[in-house]
């Protein structure tokens, strides 16, 4: 799903940075000594980060360094072996609550799994409350398939469904997409 390239701030009470960045890599040029809270921009559909970076002036001769303050944000960069940081956003998520009978006659509880595109392994994020099915857990950028198992006697429904856009606010909206396989004229 394209989105617009977040930005990223570094900000003292001296000094305020962008990084500058070549579409993958996020580069902070010219930062003096001290503590830095950078900031990412929002991005539709992900969770802004925020933490603090210090950087400290190793000696005479040797570049200043760069690091992370432990616990100064909820989502951190991790290090490697090379102190170049790699940070992973975290999407958000987002629900889907539908309501299902079958014409009108009471015949016990359809059962559903769903499973994210690409995995084997169904989700166990599905509510059954006051005779609504609540998908939660659903994460922006991602397709998922859901199937009925209904009860005996009945046909089951199929479906997919996207997380691919968001609101105003940018957060993800649940769509289903196309076709509910299974339904006969006249349902929905």
């Amino acid at each position: 799903i394209p989105n617009p390239m977040p930005t990223f701030t570094a900000e003292n009470q001296n000094n305020k940075v962008v990084a500058a960045t070549d579409g993958k890599t996020y580069t902070f040029n010219n930062l003096e000594c001290g503590t830095y809270t950078v900031v990412e921009s929002t991005v539709p559909g992900y969770e802004a980060v925020s933490f603090q970076i210090q950087v400290t002036d190793p000696g005479v001769g040797k570049s200043a360094v760069a690091s992370v303050v432990a616990d100064s944000g909820k989502i951190l960069p991790v290090a490697d072996a090379n102190g170049d940081y790699t940070l992973t956003n975290i999407a958000k998520t987002t629900s889907l609550t539908l309501s299902k009978t079958y014409n009108g006659i009471e015949t016990g509880h359809a059962t559903f799994t769903i499973t994210e595109e690409d995995e084997e392994n169904p989700m166990a994020y599905i509510v059954l409350k006051d005779g609504l099915y609540t998908f939660s857990g659903l994460q922006y950028g991602k397709s998922y398939t859901v199937v009925e198992n209904a009860p005996l006697g009945y046909v089951g429904v199929k479906f997919t469904i996207d997380v691919a856009k968001t609101d105003d606010n940018g957060d993800p909206i649940a769509e289903i997409n196309g076709k509910v396989d299974g339904l006969t004229e006249g349902s929905q």
